[in-house]
């Protein structure tokens, strides 16, 4: 994979991290890091919806295998950026995922 956005990548300084790659056949990956709970959005959370925005699509492939927390917060600031659906593609999700719930 080509890394896409590096600019685009944004951290809040307590841990919550997005990143956009894309690969060899133009497909988006969207991959989110960290901590994703009240603590660590409550102070950005605008500049990490529009990076999530920015970074992918529903149509993306999202990879959140990569999330060390997340309550409510965290996913509510993720539904919205999937404009309330789930995305087309995502890799298995964390067991305390509050998306699990979806399925």
């Amino acid at each position: 994979m080509v890394r896409l956005m590096d600019a685009r990548m944004t951290s809040n300084g307590d841990g919550a991290l997005v990143a956009g790659d894309v690969d060899a056949e133009g497909g988006k990956r969207v991959t989110v890091y960290g901590r994703w709970d009240i603590r660590a959005i409550h102070e950005h959370p605008h500049e990490l919806l529009k990076s999530l925005r920015a970074v992918g699509t529903r149509a993306a492939h999202w990879d959140l295998t990569q999330i060390r927390d997340i309550d409510a917060a965290g996913a509510t600031l993720m539904w919205h950026a999937w404009e309330r659906r789930r995305p087309e593609q995502s890799l298995p999700l964390p067991q305390t995922c509050p998306f699990r719930r979806l399925d």
